[in-house]
């Protein structure tokens, strides 16, 4: 079940578009263990934000953050880091103009950021070894979810039918080309396996 969200900041409301009923979602639901230095998201004084936790077999885990902060538009990529001695590495991303990460947002909505399923859920052919996996969290206003992803895009090559695929790898897209605008990388393959 869906309904429309319309968040009011001050001067500006952004239109959520469908939100999905939390209850009929939820499939492996997890806490993701927030790193030392970000805030658990539920307690972010953000109006939204919205985290892509990344991880992969070939590069250090990151998190990509897309708030909105009841003015401005921020995104910020974080290199969390597990050893007790170092801090999170935080990146702001101050050269991306506000009307290019608010036309990624509507790109977002397009791609059914709020109501994708978990991945989990999903009765998807064939298996995948490596590549990208992670979740993503999201909170606006009083709204809250998160959702597990696992090689979306390789997965996607032998679920041609499932449209949750494609746009769960049009999300994991659109936040890297906001990170790497000058040079995307192509979304991280896993090797796969057709069962």
């Amino acid at each position: 079940m869906l309904f429309s969200y319309k968040v009011s900041f001050s001067q500006t409301k952004i239109d959520l578009g469908e939100l999905p009923n939390i209850d009929s979602v939820s499939c492996a639901f997890q806490t993701h263990r927030p790193d030392k230095d970000i805030v658990p998201i539920r307690e972010s004084k953000n109006s939204l934000e919205i985290r892509v936790h990344v991880t992969t077999g070939f590069s250090p885990p990151y998190i990509l953050i897309l708030s909105f902060d009841k003015i401005n538009w921020l995104l910020v990529k974080a290199t969390p880091s597990y050893d007790s001695l170092s801090k999170t590495i935080g990146d702001t991303l101050k050269n991306i103009p506000q009307n290019i990460l608010e036309q990624n947002f509507d790109s977002l909505k397009k791609n059914k950021i709020f109501s994708l399923p978990d991945f989990y859920c999903l009765n998807l052919k064939g298996s995948v070894d490596d590549g990208i996996w992670g979740c993503i969290e999201i909170k606006a206003g009083d709204f809250y979810r998160q959702y597990d992803y696992n090689n979306p895009c390789s997965y996607l090559e032998m679920n041609k039918d499932v449209a949750e695929l494609k746009y769960l790898c049009n999300v994991i897209d659109l936040f890297e080309k906001m990170i790497y605008s000058d040079n995307p990388p192509k979304v991280r393959k896993g090797k796969q396996k057709h069962t």
